[in-house]
């Protein structure tokens, strides 16, 4: 067992040495495999995709793009974008994407990825706390939306524009 912190953060040798133990079935689809893979890890299918995908680490390591199913980095990364920002807090919890944002943000590329990704997201994450007010159901999603942008946008004046537009939004 390896925790979603633990497999973003790992360096090479330690990603390496993770996968070198994962059993495989070479007859399994992707989704299958990383099922499967993430089970033997005990982490979920968009834990294990984003972990490995923000993991700065993992572009040169064909040998464990290819265990995952996927044929280079780039269609794996196109996943990990897909699983991120449609995401609601169901697959990933709130601890993980503040660890994407704290620990990813001095890589330039994955800076810029989550700079495209992050607009995308925050509408999905709005929508969905506007169908919670409309249902009158629990705010936690707005809650840890809020925690979010905290986390991911560096100023307040950012940080208060996009809540002002939320909730201007939802009002």
């Amino acid at each position: 067992m390896i925790s979603f912190t633990e497999l973003l953060t790992a360096s090479d040798d330690q990603l390496v040495k993770i996968f070198y133990k994962i059993k495989v079935d070479a007859n399994d689809d992707f989704i299958k495999r990383i099922n499967k893979i993430a089970a033997q890890l005990g982490l979920n299918h968009a834990q294990l995709v984003c972990a490995i995908g923000f993991n700065k680490n993992i572009r040169d390591l064909t040998d464990i793009i290819s265990v995952l199913g996927f044929r280079d980095y780039k269609l794996m990364s196109y996943r990990q974008n897909e699983l991120f920002t449609t995401d609601t807090y169901q697959q990933l919890a709130i601890d993980n994407i503040l660890d994407i944002y704290s620990a990813r943000l001095e890589d330039v590329q994955i800076m810029e990825s989550l700079r495209e990704l992050l607009i995308p997201r925050l509408e999905l994450i709005e929508a969905d706390i506007e169908k919670t007010r409309i249902r009158r159901i629990s705010s936690v999603t707005e809650w840890k939306y809020m925690l979010s942008i905290r986390r991911a946008l560096p100023t307040k004046s950012l940080q208060n524009n996009v809540l002002t537009r939320t909730l201007a939004s939802t009002a």
